[in-house]
């Protein structure tokens, strides 16, 4: 087997020119592409790639009983978990790696807390830049007064409080006050509120759910915003150790409360659902026991969920980034964040259908379409899980941005 890769423009349409008669596996992420072809096949794509002006990089040979596979990890964890893997390309949160079928088939039966691997075939778009929607001339003005009353002001004040908790470990003392200063926040904006118990390797915490229905006729839809409200602290044993959690993620719950206080006066045709998970940082615990206890019915009734996690650091030169990480079934609700980004922000989008671990991950896995939200280059991100993930981090500009274009996007489905 032979491994190489090109380059393409961001937005290139005919992504796989070069290879379109070829039996191999060809993986794009964002604007290069792996090839992984039989040595028999290797001629050909080489002629083919000249035809059609690409640039061939060939990295090197590897046996047939390999495989091409892509890794979704959390900062650099299999990086730093697999050390010896052969890496073809690293684009931070998305990898292409070379795996042999043993150790593969171990990693796909894993359920590693921070990255997830799967098997590469045929043509795939791992990741790629989004097409810049075209703006509308006129902005539904509804909209646009609902994005302009976000407040700088009392999103700062939100984070600051969050990240006044020396902790918020899901199970400790600290972690419950903030769980039930959020929910009290949300009990001042209206919202039917509740705390739900759920066990954190064993030990009781609580997710935040608050419920604002709609008035359409019938049966309605319901719209769900979530982000984890816990932190932590890996370079420490104690539970109690120093974990301001300001990006991860004080940013997405300082988004989420937010979001809950601009449409809390607005009359929505959909119901919305507003969800602080406990459990995040082990395993999904709170995320997953939420969607384990939702009825068939109730999930049929989900239309959307826009999970918000790290949302508030730049990572990479000056470039506000937004990344959408779905699935198949949350193809919708990419497209529709984008749309928003592109009328109400000045983002570059970057979209996937090779879901990652927080808390969208859960909703997926049960056919529920679901949206991470998150910055850009999220595993460029040294502090997160220290004590060094504090207010200092925090880009407000970045915060707002993914803001309003979650917020548009929320508002717009709650009126269809």
């Amino acid at each position: 087997m032979k491994v190489a890769t090109y380059k393409v423009e961001p937005r290139r349409a005919d992504v796989f020119s070069p290879a379109t008669e070829l039996t191999g596996t060809f993986a794009r992420f964002g604007d290069e592409v792996i090839c992984f072809v039989a040595d028999r096949e290797w001629p050909l794509l080489v002629e083919s790639s000249e035809a059609a002006e690409v640039k061939l990089t060939k990295l090197y040979e590897t046996s047939e009983s390999d495989g091409l596979y892509s890794v979704v990890q959390v900062g650099n964890s299999f990086c730093r978990d697999q050390p010896d893997v052969s890496v073809v390309l690293d684009r931070g949160r998305h990898l292409g790696v070379i795996l042999d079928r043993e150790r593969a088939n171990r990693l796909l039966n894993e359920e590693s807390p921070d990255y997830v691997v799967r098997a590469l075939s045929g043509y795939k778009i791992v990741f790629e830049f989004g097409s810049p929607a075209a703006k509308k001339a006129v902005s539904e003005q509804w909209i646009s007064d609902l994005v302009a009353g976000i407040s700088l002001q009392n999103i700062r004040d939100i984070l600051e409080h969050l990240v006044s908790f020396p902790t918020r470990g899901s199970t400790t003392e600290y972690y419950l006050s903030a769980a039930r200063w959020a929910k009290h926040q949300l009990d001042m904006l209206g919202y039917a509120t509740r705390l739900e118990n759920i066990s954190v390797s064993g030990e009781p915490s609580l997710n935040v759910i608050a419920e604002k229905y709609g008035h359409g006729a019938g049966e309605r839809y319901v719209t769900v915003v979530t982000a984890h409200l816990d932190s932590i602290n890996n370079d420490s044993v104690d539970p109690l150790a120093p974990a301001p959690g300001a990006d991860d993620n004080g940013s997405g719950s300082a988004a989420l409360l937010e979001i809950a206080r601009v449409l809390s006066k607005h009359e929505g045709k959909g119901d919305l659902r507003l969800i602080l998970f406990g459990g995040e940082e082990q395993v999904l615990q709170g995320s997953e026991h939420h969607v384990a206890h939702l009825s068939q019915a109730e999930r049929q009734r989900i239309k959307a969920v826009v999970n918000m996690d790290m949302v508030a650091t730049v990572n990479s030169g000056n470039i506000l980034t937004v990344l959408l990480e779905g699935a198949p079934v949350s193809q919708h609700v990419i497209d529709g964040l984008a749309a928003a980004a592109a009328r109400h922000t000045a983002l570059v989008v970057k979209k996937s259908l090779y879901p990652g671990r927080s808390d969208h991950f859960p909703f997926i896995r049960a056919d529920i379409p679901a949206v991470l939200t998150i910055e850009g280059y999220d595993n460029a991100n040294p502090n997160t899980h220290s004590e060094d993930d504090t207010l200092t981090h925090i880009n407000y500009e970045l915060l707002l941005s993914i803001l309003r274009m979650n917020l548009a996007f929320v508002a717009e489905s709650l009126d269809r």
